[in-house]
């Protein structure tokens, strides 16, 4: 058991590592004022880590693991409980992880329902069939969307294979899929040594980790068989003509453009920091040129994309930064203007960082004031792709007091002087032809 413990003191924000026994990672963190507590259990496995045969079985999970388990047999049991506990759960799939999140006012009570969701589901063929139609209605409303092939296009151009396939599965594969292949999923995946628990409560460090023992502690993995391994594709910009392909979709009034550069694998806070600077400052630049100032475009922005597979401890990780926007096809042109002369190319001014640095320090002086459930949240990312022996949550805080403003102009010059890859969907040829022609100017 691997247990990481935190009092919140901002000046003191430095969360330990330690390990114990049964293989299961456990977050605790204490503030008096809470009156909730709420907790997340993530099983490091998601989507990519599906099979031939097995397709959809990641999100399937999370909706049949709510059909009845052992210490709660059926769905009156489980209405009884939440009515009587007022506990409150839900669940979501991603690429590479599934949560379970699970909130109230007793502790006890939202870890027992976590072990009985996640560690103890029934699992029937009935259950199976009873989820089938209503997964299947919700994938097919994710298919009709014109940009459902978009970005599994993008995704595979810049990751591989393994991350285009859709969260969820394709509709025809959830018709095929069986319960059989249902169980070998969470037979290889649902496994103590694959999970982290994270506590946010009033209840002291001490008395969490008593309850924690008490409903975890006994349970032990169940076969040796572990997930199937994905590694992740090389980020490669060369690979433009996956995303210039014109797609057999309906036409869409208005032309999307990605662009995506790939970021140095270094593990250190201050590269990740400046990183996070510099996709922030030109998320508000994009905006103000394209959105404020020349009415182009509706939204356009900029991120840092992370992805993670983490699960038994694989630590593979690969981080990009995107700029989005949706254009209208009489304006793409202009638009490429903009983004080549007044967003790439320039080096950034002081004035727009210092207004990004001013944000994440009252972004982070905030963390006190968060709720049991935003605290759970935040812990949930930082916890389940940390790759360190301790996390430091004040860490941005204290990196942006002393931010040196030249070394960040200078990260976003060595992003943005590498060919990113661009991914680009429009219904008028002549846009693309001209995007496929579009190499920004470096200085």
């Amino acid at each position: 058991l691997l247990f990481l413990w935190y009092n919140i003191d901002m000046e003191k924000s430095k969360i330990d590592v330690e390990t114990l026994d049964n293989g299961l990672s456990f977050t605790r963190v204490t503030k008096p004022g809470w009156n909730t507590s709420s907790c997340r259990l993530v099983i490091k496995s998601g989507s990519i880590h599906e099979t031939e045969g097995n397709l959809g079985s990641a999100h399937f999970l999370e909706h049949i693991t709510h059909q009845g388990s052992e210490g709660l047999p059926d769905q009156q049991a489980i209405m009884d409980f939440k009515d009587k506990t007022g506990t409150y759960e839900n669940a979501f799939t991603s690429l590479s992880s599934t949560t379970y999140v699970a909130n109230g006012y007793d502790l006890r009570s939202v870890l027992y329902s976590l072990q009985q969701r996640v560690f103890s589901p029934l699992l029937t063929p009935e259950a199976s069939e009873q989820e089938r139609l209503p997964i299947i209605n919700e994938i097919s409303s994710y298919e009709s969307d014109p940009h459902y092939a978009i970005n599994s296009r993008h995704r595979e151009a810049l990751l591989g294979q393994s991350y285009a396939l859709p969260i969820g599965g394709y509709s025809d594969d959830l018709r095929e899929l069986s319960h059989e292949a249902l169980v070998e999923y969470y037979n290889r995946n649902y496994r103590i040594g694959n999970a982290v628990l994270i506590i946010c409560s009033n209840e002291s460090l001490e008395k969490q980790k008593k309850i924690a023992e008490k409903i975890f502690g006994e349970l032990e993995d169940k076969g040796k068989n572990r997930p199937t391994t994905v590694d992740l594709d090389e980020f490669n910009p060369q690979k433009r003509q996956h995303s210039l392909e014109l797609l057999d979709q309906p036409n869409v009034a208005q032309t999307r453009l990605d662009l995506s550069f790939g970021l140095s694998e270094e593990n250190s806070s201050q590269s990740s920091f400046l990183d996070y600077v510099v996709a922030n400052t030109l998320s508000r630049l994009a905006f103000n040129k394209l959105r404020e100032e020349k009415a182009l475009a509706y939204s356009a922005e900029a991120e840092i994309v992370e992805v993670d597979n983490i699960h038994f401890d694989q630590n593979q990780h690969r981080r990009y930064l995107s700029i989005d926007t949706e254009i209208l096809g009489k304006d793409t042109i202009k638009a490429l203007d903009v983004i080549e002369k007044e967003i790439l190319t320039p080096k950034l001014f002081e004035k727009d960082i210092r207004v990004m640095l001013g944000k994440i320090i009252r972004g982070y002086s905030n963390i006190l004031e968060f709720d049991t459930s935003d605290f759970a949240d935040l812990l949930q990312g930082i916890v389940s792709s940390n790759r360190g022996n301790s996390i430091d949550l004040a860490g941005p805080k204290k990196l942006a007091k002393k931010a040196d403003i030249e070394k960040i102009q200078n990260k976003h010059l060595e992003i943005v002087k590498t060919q990113p890859l661009i991914l680009a969907t429009s219904s008028n040829k002549k846009v693309l032809n001209r995007i496929e022609n579009w190499k920004p100017k470096r200085k």
